[in-house]
C-alpha cells in the first residue's frame, strides 16, 4: 500500500506511518509531501491511497481533492477534527473523498479504513 498524506499533525503522521507499517510491512509506504499545492500531490499519482487532514492551512483541503479527483482515481479518506466545522467534512466528502474519519484515530480504525479505500480503488 503507498499511500500519500496531506497533514501537518505529527501525531496522524506517526499513525499513518504505524498504520503502513503494521498492516503491509513489506510493500507499505508512506509519502509526505514537502508543501501542499494543488501540484504537489502530481507525483505520487501511482499511489493507492490519499489521505487528506482538513487542517492544513496553506490550501483548502476541498481544492486538493478536487485536483486529485480531476486527474486520478485515487481514493481519498478524510480526516476531520469533530470541533471543527463540520461543513468543512461534508464538502470534502462533496468534493470527491470516499470516506471520512474524526481524529484523533485508532490504528484498528485507520488500517481499517485503509484496507476499504483499497478495494475501493481494485473496485472501480
Amino acid at each position: 500500500m503507498k499511500v500519500w498524506a496531506a497533514t501537518c499533525d505529527s501525531a496522524v503522521l506517526d499513525l499513518l506511518n504505524t498504520a503502513v507499517r503494521m498492516r503491509w510491512p513489506s510493500s507499505g509506504r508512506l509519502i509526505v509531501p514537502s508543501s501542499f499545492t494543488r501540484e504537489s500531490w502530481t507525483g505520487a499519482r501511482d499511489c493507492d491511497l490519499a489521505v487528506v487532514d482538513t487542517s492544513i492551512a496553506s490550501i483548502d483541503p476541498c481544492c486538493l481533492i478536487q485536483s486529485v479527483k480531476n486527474d486520478t482515481n485515487i481514493p481519498i479518506l478524510v480526516l476531520s477534527d469533530p470541533k471543527s466545522d463540520q461543513t468543512l467534512t461534508a464538502r470534502a466528502l462533496a468534493s470527491g473523498a470516499e470516506d471520512y474519519l474524526f481524529k484523533p484515530v485508532e490504528i484498528i480504525d485507520m488500517i481499517f479504513h485503509m484496507e476499504a479505500a483499497a478495494q475501493i480503488r481494485l473496485a472501480k
